[in-house]
Formats: structure tokens, C-alpha cells, sequence
């Protein structure tokens, strides 16, 4: 009987053919185009022209439970560069800087500060044509993914996409990945004798887009492999079930393979006024019922007066231990937790944006590292666009 190829085999052998494809296509089309019009394209090349654009933001963070208190202070600069190579070719870039400053009131009492160079995106892509797309690179996984598995960073990975073209308002997405699980600086923490990380996801996304209403929905599912001792040590003060090597060093004691659904809706109710609805869910297969479900709740009315946009905002959220790997997803979430969130964000057209969440965070199971903690954040962003 023959030996059925690998997810990995199948996505290196897809992309040699893409790669042949958009070559011969290329070829095929400036050749020809002396001798015949031909009809125009269902799928839009790249664009021609490139792009550079920037953004600054600043922040204060506090946060406070029974036991420990601490502030900080968060100052991140970044790029945003789009280059087309070619007609079916292109770079994108985000190079980001992040300085943080604090100071932490817990049993072992000390200020903290860091600066860190960070790259939330570097992707080559090859567009061959009807629809589909090939990336490789720095890929950064909030585009596909929620805030319930990853944080706003990018992983070593290649992916296939593929986007219908719209019809009557509606477009469909696919995408299959393979990607090397790291931190926010693309390093994997193992050891000599540990397997290297590595993430999988793959799935699909259906749009909507009329005069009143947008709707997207997004499911996915992923897989975590080979996760090493020195991110289950890092993930057992922040939620996760874990298990003692040797009093000092974890590991996890479930895999974590599961389906992951993003719902957004977004509705004009009048020129002036909108309301935006935003849910996610995941679901870790491996885990127990009961350890294994996350999901979020988000709310948002648009208010616009002229140039000034204000937005009131409220978020709920519950993570069971389980349910996501607590060092890769966001830092407001982590795991064996509930809670929510409630804020306002004033946007003044083209100068900047002003954000404030206050909320509550509590733990579904009793944990000594965990405790019921309260939160206040105000976040100063701006951006421009050079060229």
C-alpha cells in the first residue's frame, strides 16, 4: 500500500507547484500579449506601488489582587512596509520597538524595566493567480487567529491561502499553515534534548459585506506539539494544569489540539452610529470537559460627530485551565480565569486614538499563584501614513 503524504509534505510539494505556476503563468501571459487580448482576470494581481507607514503608542497598566500590586509604563514604536517585487511577488515588514518601565509591590519587592526589538510581521508572498496565495516568513498569527491563543506576535511559517473573488457581497477564505511555535522573539526555549515546537492550524472564513451589515465567520482548527518544559514552567503561575519534573522545571500534562470560532458582526444603524459585535470560542479536545472551553464576548457602539468618534466598550471573557496555552495568548486573558472588562475609546480623526478599560479578572479553580485581580489601563496610539 502507498505511504499517504504528510501535512508537511503536502504543503512543500503544493508550494513547488505554485511557485512553477506562477512562473509559467507570468511567461505565458507577456508572451502572448502581443499576439491576443485576453479576457480580464477574475483575481486582481498585487498591487504596483509600495507603502510606509508608522505608529506610536503609550500606556499605563495597573493591576492589583490580595497579595501583589504593580504599575507600568509601555512606550512602542512601529513600521509598517509593503514592497510588490513584481507583478506576482511581495515583501511586507513590521519591525517594532517596545520599552517598559514599572515598578512591582509583591513578597519579593523590585522595579522593572525592558526594552526589546520585536517583529510582529515579515512575509514574502507569491500570488500565482485564481486566488491563491503563497506566504512564508515572520507571520503574524492575530490575522487568523483570536486573542485566545496568541498574543499580537509572529511565528516562523508557511502558509496557503486562497479568497474567492465577491459575489453579491459575499467571499469566501481558506488558509493551511505550518509554523514554528516561539516567543514574541522567535526563539523556542528548548533545550538541547527537546523536540522543536511547532503549531499547525488550518480552516476557512466567510464574509459578508451589504450597504447596512458586515458579517465574518471564522473556523479553525489547531494543533500544539513538542511544547517544552520551559513554557509549561512559565504557563504554571498562569493557569495551566501542569505536573513537577524536579521541583523547579514542568510539562504539561495534556496535549493541546482543539477548534478555535471567531464571529464578528458589524451593523449601520444610522450614518452616525454603529454597533459591532465580536465573539470567539475554543475548544481543546485533548482536555477534560470542564478544563477545556474558552471563549469572549465583545461590544462596541460607534458614536461619530464630525471628526470625533467615541466608543463605549464592554468585554467578557472566561478561560478554563486547560482550554489555551496560557504563555502564548493574550497577557489580559491567561487561563483559569473570568472576567470583564469596560471602557471608552475616543477617536479624533487622523491624529490619534485615546483608549481606557477598567475591569476584573477572578479564578474559576483555587490556585495559590492566582488571585481575584483588578485592572485600569489607559493607551495613548498614533499613526501616519508616510508614502
Amino acid at each position: 500500500m502507498r505511504e499517504m503524504l504528510s501535512p508537511h509534505s503536502l504543503l512543500f510539494v503544493t508550494m513547488l507547484t505554485l511557485l512553477w505556476g506562477s512562473e509559467t503563468l507570468y511567461a505565458q501571459n507577456t508572451s502572448n500579449s502581443s499576439r491576443l487580448k485576453t479576457p480580464a482576470r477574475k483575481f486582481e494581481l498585487q498591487p504596483t506601488s509600495s507603502s510606509l507607514g508608522w505608529s506610536l503608542s503609550m500606556g499605563g497598566y495597573r493591576s492589583e489582587d490580595e497579595l501583589n500590586q504593580s504599575t507600568s509604563f509601555d512606550l512602542s514604536a512601529s513600521l509598517d512596509y509593503k514592497l510588490p517585487l513584481n507583478r506576482l511577488t511581495r515583501i511586507h515588514l513590521k519591525p517594532a520597538f517596545t520599552y517598559s518601565s514599572g515598578y512591582s509591590q509583591t513578597q519579593s519587592q523590585k522595579d522593572a524595566s525592558s526594552s526589546d526589538w520585536t517583529i510582529k510581521k515579515a512575509e514574502f508572498a507569491v500570488t500565482p493567480g485564481l486566488g491563491f496565495e503563497l506566504a512564508s516568513g515572520a507571520l503574524n498569527q492575530r490575522e487568523i487567529h483570536s486573542s485566545l491563543l496568541w498574543k499580537d506576535q509572529a511565528l516562523p511559517a508557511l502558509q496557503l491561502r486562497w479568497m474567492s473573488e465577491s459575489t453579491a457581497g459575499w467571499k469566501i477564505k481558506a488558509y493551511l499553515q505550518g509554523a514554528i511555535a516561539t516567543s514574541s522573539s522567535l526563539s523556542t526555549n528548548t533545550t538541547d534534548k527537546e523536540k522543536t515546537p511547532t503549531f499547525e492550524s488550518y480552516g476557512m472564513s466567510v464574509n459578508y459585506k451589504g450597504s447596512l451589515l458586515f458579517s465574518e465567520t471564522k473556523i479553525s482548527t489547531f494543533s500544539f506539539s513538542n511544547l517544552p518544559q520551559s513554557v509549561a514552567t512559565a504557563a504554571a503561575t498562569l493557569g495551566n494544569t501542569v505536573t513537577t519534573i524536579n521541583g523547579t522545571d514542568y510539562r504539561f500534562t495534556q496535549e493541546y489540539k482543539g477548534i478555535e470560532v471567531q464571529q464578528k458582526w458589524n451593523l449601520s444603524l444610522t450614518n452616525s452610529l454603529k454597533y459591532e459585535l465580536r465573539g470567539s470560542f475554543a475548544t481543546n479536545q485533548k482536555s477534560k470537559k470542564g478544563l477545556n472551553q474558552a471563549y469572549e464576548i465583545e461590544n462596541r457602539l460607534e458614536i461619530r460627530r464630525g471628526q470625533q468618534t467615541w466608543t463605549p466598550i464592554y468585554k467578557y471573557f472566561e478561560i478554563q485551565p486547560d482550554a489555551t496555552v496560557a504563555s502564548y495568548n493574550s497577557s489580559r486573558f491567561q487561563t483559569n480565569r473570568a472576567g470583564y472588562q469596560v471602557g471608552l475609546n475616543f477617536q479624533l480623526e487622523k491624529l490619534f486614538q485615546l483608549s481606557l478599560l477598567s475591569g476584573e479578572r477572578d479564578v474559576l479553580i483555587e490556585s495559590p499563584s492566582q488571585k481575584r485581580e483588578k485592572t485600569l489601563s489607559l493607551e495613548l496610539e498614533t499613526d501616519h501614513d508616510i508614502f
